[in-house]
């Protein structure tokens, strides 16, 4: 409710698409999820539950890692998109991704294999896992924002084990390698928004002189301790025209 107000306020389409959910064919817990390229990977666990999703077991990608649908989410992702640009006018050339935890590594994993289809991009509490990064040169021009709470324990924002037993790369890791590919100086400065006190309590920083805009925000929280009003961060982060504004 508060992305579609957002939306009307600036203009956008909102469009809200689901991870298939096959692991509950087989169980009571009907989990959706999003493929991001991990299953069949013996490099993302230490000791973790793996769960075999039916598109997995057909795939014969259900490893000891196995924990995400086996569909393709790319191409869902592009059938989404042609389908919206049917239906509505839109401007393609400014086109977001978000989403959180898994979702989030989703737009991390979209962004690896259709480098060019979004302007901007906001992985909220999901880092990439262990394996599974890809930064393709076409992401030099496009904006990034990862958001991350500091004391997460799914998906530890230092990287690394999670409590149960998964393995990702850290968020500073990850976001040095799309600076470099931005052609960033790697310096780093803070950024004042409306939400560094009070309801966010949000920390930021940018990377200096990059193609397009790299940066990112922390608060004090956890996995899925999304502060109220972080949906505003994102329309706020994505109309901004200029490094120079902040």
């Amino acid at each position: 409710a508060k992305y579609d107000k957002l939306a009307d306020k600036y203009g956008y389409v909102m469009v809200y698409p689901k991870g298939m959910a096959d692991y509950g064919t087989r169980s009571s817990n009907n989990w959706s999820s999003w493929n991001v390229g991990s299953n069949g990977l013996s490099s993302t666990c230490i000791n973790a539950d793996s769960y075999c999703y039916d598109s997995c077991e057909a795939a014969n990608k259900c490893g000891a890692c196995a924990w995400t649908t086996c569909y393709d989410d790319v191409l869902f992702i592009d059938t989404i998109l042609r389908e919206v640009e049917r239906k509505h006018c839109v401007e393609t050339s400014k086109r977001f991704l978000t989403g959180i935890s898994n979702g989030g590594m989703m737009v991390y994993h979209y962004a690896s294999k259709r480098p060019k289809t979004f302007k901007g991009y906001m992985p909220i509490f999901g880092s990439p896992m262990l394996g599974t990064l890809g930064v393709p040169r076409e992401v030099s021009s496009a904006w990034l924002l990862h958001f991350h709470g500091l004391e997460d324990t799914t998906v530890p924002i230092g990287g690394g084990a999670s409590y149960d037993g998964w393995l990702y790369i850290s968020a500073d890791e990850t976001i040095k390698i799309w600076a470099e590919m931005q052609e960033c100086t790697m310096n780093t400065n803070p950024i004042s928004t409306p939400w560094d006190s009070g309801k966010l309590g949000l920390s930021c920083i940018y990377y200096i002189g990059c193609k397009g805009k790299i940066f990112k925000c922390t608060y004090p929280g956890g996995h899925y301790d999304w502060p109220s009003g972080s949906e505003e961060l994102g329309y706020w982060f994505f109309n901004r025209s200029s490094e120079t504004e902040f």
